[in-house]
């Protein structure tokens, strides 16, 4: 039998770096997509020397706005299943940023605390995190990007 020969394939190029198909740019959810997507990854990159990715931080800073929370609980508040719970918190567990302790009420659950390298490490992700906005954000004007502050948290 004979074999067809398949046609090769060409690679488009784009202008503009957030790879967006001219066909797709009124798709606005594949645009808030795209978009996060190249948020996430300046974000990621800036993280990897602390070996630490956006979602580290997230975690971080939902327990710095409370003494203890337990890995229930901050799963919940963040939309992450338990198994990845674990994984996420035994990560910052092993660069000492958090600490895990026994519920002083139910022994089976495990409340994360945050340590001082943690405060610490939020603080260095905060900086981090402003850079990384001031160079996504570096074609859109001040008062743009308020407008997308304002309207954001309304869509979600």
């Amino acid at each position: 039998m004979p074999v067809k020969k398949q046609k090769k394939m060409t690679s488009l190029k784009y202008s503009d770096e957030t790879k967006v198909h001219p066909a797709l740019r009124d798709y606005m959810g594949y645009c808030f997509f795209k978009a996060s997507a190249k948020l996430r990854s300046l974000m990621d990159k800036r993280l990897q020397t602390y070996k630490l990715q956006s979602y580290h931080v997230g975690l971080l800073k939902v327990l710095e706005q409370s003494a203890s929370l337990s890995q229930i609980a901050i799963g919940d508040e963040l939309g992450i299943d338990k198994a990845s719970m674990v994984k996420l918190i035994d990560h910052l567990e092993s660069n000492k940023f958090v600490l895990r302790k026994n519920d002083s009420v139910d022994r089976r659950v495990k409340n994360i605390e945050l340590t001082q390298l943690g405060k610490k490490m939020i603080l260095q992700c905060e900086a981090h995190r402003l850079e990384v906005e001031k160079e996504f954000f570096n074609k859109v004007s001040k008062s743009e990007i308020a407008l997308i502050k304002k309207i954001l948290p309304q869509l979600i």
